[in-house]
């Protein structure tokens, strides 16, 4: 929410880069390659004449918000008499901002009524480190009075310092800086980024602009939770795995040699992905990068043996086509389950994790593992499943009947024979089912 043009404008200069703050941030969060906003759910106001159409605006869509809330103002920030935080809209009359402007404490109000769990407040004004004030309060979200897994509040500025907005910038200082964050990622910094690794981004990069220093304020360790995946997160790293598994004898596997001709690709599914709300989604990408992670070491894979690749729903994971490649893409998938269940030891059930893993071979050139269409058809293929089943691995029959000996005798007992119509897969798959 914010606006860039008043009426008033001898009083209240216009601020270009508002408009360019509310359409990029927007463009942001929905991106799927950050955090994947569904359209529909990213509600912008622009340049609204009346405080009161913003409030009830924000009223409406805090109270349709059941799992998490993420509410952005910016424009120009005003103090009401009573030392208050008003936001301007086009009409405001800066003689009176308390009576013609956007009060923080309806925006206070609109916040405590929603249901949502989550509620993260960012606000790009000046003196909008009033609002962690208002936050703060005896009847504010940061101190009570508001049953939620964790309120967040960040500011572009202290309570009493004026923001920064370049003339002919395409955006405001701070707002510009997030912005860059959000898309460029943190070198280093695990694959999904926390409200606190954010703030601390952006932060260093106002300092060192010399811009205004942001603040923020938290409840529930809510600077914790992972907002969007990290765009300079290195695909085949991850963080570590929130439990150890005792570690097989160590195998290497060769890494694939430049005319390597095929890669075994496991593509794993979140089952029910669809379903969850986008924070969820990071929450269950965050444990599966982490199970898979763990998986690899529990199988006693080096890094260089496999590759792991983002996919919106799930994970990528390719090996070099070798008895050795495929010999450790079997016991990574056969610890998976055990792996999987520690890791859930201390979750709600409500978000354990339910997979579903498929085993191919591709071309490792010309549009094989890496083509999105290769392996997405499959779950349109196949039902989910009992409720009870953590894990399905679905093995093609033209991977399986050069590893079907031993190995997957061994690891994959019970399984059975499946027919898919899969395209360049003849004969079906092998499935095997862990609870």
């Amino acid at each position: 929410m914010g606006c860039a043009d008043y009426r008033d404008a001898d009083r209240i200069p216009a601020l270009p880069s508002v408009r360019n703050n509310l359409g990029d941030l927007s463009a942001a969060l929905t991106d799927p390659r950050l955090l994947g906003l569904p359209p529909d759910n990213c509600v912008v106001v622009a340049d609204t004449d009346e405080p009161t159409t913003v409030a009830t605006t924000l009223a409406c869509v805090a109270e349709a918000a059941l799992d998490s809330l993420i509410l952005y103002l910016t424009g120009h920030g005003m103090v009401a008499q009573d030392g208050g935080l008003v936001i301007a809209t086009r009409h405001t009359d800066p003689r009176w901002p308390e009576f013609s402007g956007l009060r923080y404490s309806w925006v206070r109000e609109a916040l405590r009524r929603s249901p949502a769990r989550r509620t993260v407040v960012i606000v790009d004004c000046c003196f909008s480190g009033r609002a962690i004030s208002a936050m703060a309060g005896p009847d504010g979200l940061l101190l009570g009075g508001l049953d939620v897994g964790g309120a967040y509040v960040l500011t572009s500025t202290t309570s009493n310092s004026t923001a920064l907005a370049p003339e002919g910038a395409r955006h405001t200082a701070f707002t510009g800086s997030l912005l860059r964050v959000l898309r460029q990622g943190i070198p280093g910094a695990p694959p999904f980024l926390r409200l606190s690794d954010i703030y601390e981004a952006t932060r260093k990069e106002m300092l060192l602009s010399g811009s205004p220093q942001p603040t923020q304020m938290g409840t529930n360790n809510i600077g914790d939770l992972a907002l969007v995946r990290n765009a300079a997160h290195a695909p085949d790293g991850g963080p570590p795995a929130p439990a150890q598994t005792p570690a097989a004898p160590s195998a290497t596997v060769p890494r694939t040699p430049p005319d390597q001709t095929t890669l075994i690709s496991t593509r794993i599914w979140i089952t029910g992905y669809d379903g969850l709300s986008p924070l969820a989604r990071l929450d269950a990408n965050i444990a599966l990068i982490n199970v898979i992670d763990a998986a690899a070491r529990g199988a006693g894979l080096d890094s260089g043996s496999w590759r792991r690749q983002p996919r919106q729903d799930g994970e990528l994971v390719t090996f070099p086509k070798s008895p050795a490649g495929s010999d450790a893409l079997l016991r990574m998938l056969a610890i998976l389950p055990s792996v999987l269940a520690e890791n859930d030891r201390d979750r709600p059930r409500a978000s354990w994790l339910r997979l579903l893993a498929v085993v191919d071979e591709f071309p490792a050139t010309g549009g094989g593992a890496d083509s999105p269409s290769a392996l997405d058809s499959v779950p349109g293929m196949w039902g989910a499943g009992s409720a009870e089943v953590r894990v399905q691995v679905l093995l093609s029959h033209r991977f399986w009947r050069d590893a079907r000996g031993g190995a997957v005798a061994t690891r994959f007992e019970g399984m059975q024979d499946v027919t898919l119509p899969y395209p360049g897969s003849p004969g079906g798959f092998g499935l095997w089912e862990s609870v």
